[in-house]
């Protein structure tokens, strides 16, 4: 198991770091990018013949905090949960 910690996130937002101002969700940030993820960690609950990525399958949990990410690479490949 590892953990990743992504600092100074806040510059997704600013124009003269690169940032989008305009689209919070901008792929080619920090935060776009990693938002982008999200559901991934939940890919095993997707219908329809989903073929997971390889960060689908290895990242266990994504956390944001004020200007910063926290990333659990682990396995993640738990089976899903169905209803009952």
């Amino acid at each position: 198991m590892a953990s990743i910690v992504i600092e100074d996130v806040q510059t997704s937002y600013w124009k003269e770091y690169g940032g989008n101002e305009a689209d919070r969700n901008d792929s080619t940030t920090a935060m776009g990018y990693f938002k982008s993820l999200v559901d991934g960690v939940n890919w095993e609950e997707f219908r329809g013949g989903y073929d997971p990525t390889y960060l689908d399958q290895n990242i266990k949990s994504i956390a944001f905090y004020h200007n910063m990410i926290a990333i659990k690479k682990e396995s993640n490949r738990e089976g899903s949960h169905p209803q009952k």
